[in-house]
């Protein structure tokens, strides 16, 4: 069975980090937001794989790496049609949410870092 793809775990990884930059601003509800966008995104890669997983009982494919290469390809086909678009979409929505807040928490770290020097120059402070 074909492990987790590099776009998962980028999106995966921009989900967490997403939720880091949110965490101590006043933004409460955008972490909350990011925290539970997270948790669905992992929920929907889970059970997108399980729906995947099962087709693959289903052909009676054990291992991959035993097949010949056009009859992995069928199976691996067969398999991504087995998952309901329902919930390939809402993995695609969580996914787009996530560069959202992202590019968000990146906006307010770098503009709090912004006010808090031009507060400093307008003080008088170093």
């Amino acid at each position: 069975m074909p492990p987790m793809t590099a776009g998962a775990k980028a999106f995966f990884f921009i989900c967490i980090l997403s939720a880091v930059l949110l965490y101590d601003t006043n933004h409460t509800f955008l972490f909350v937001l990011s925290l539970l966008n997270t948790i669905l995104y992992f929920w929907s890669l889970g059970t997108m794989d399980n729906f995947a997983r099962q087709k693959y009982r289903d052909l009676g494919v054990d291992q991959m790496n035993y097949l010949p290469e056009w009859m992995a390809e069928t199976a691996h086909q067969r398999a991504k049609d087995a998952v309901p678009n329902w919930l390939a979409t809402i993995n695609f929505l969580c996914a787009f949410l996530s560069v959202g807040l992202l590019s968000y928490g990146i906006f307010v770290h770098l503009g709090t870092k912004e006010i808090g020097r031009a507060v400093q120059w307008h003080n008088g402070i170093s």
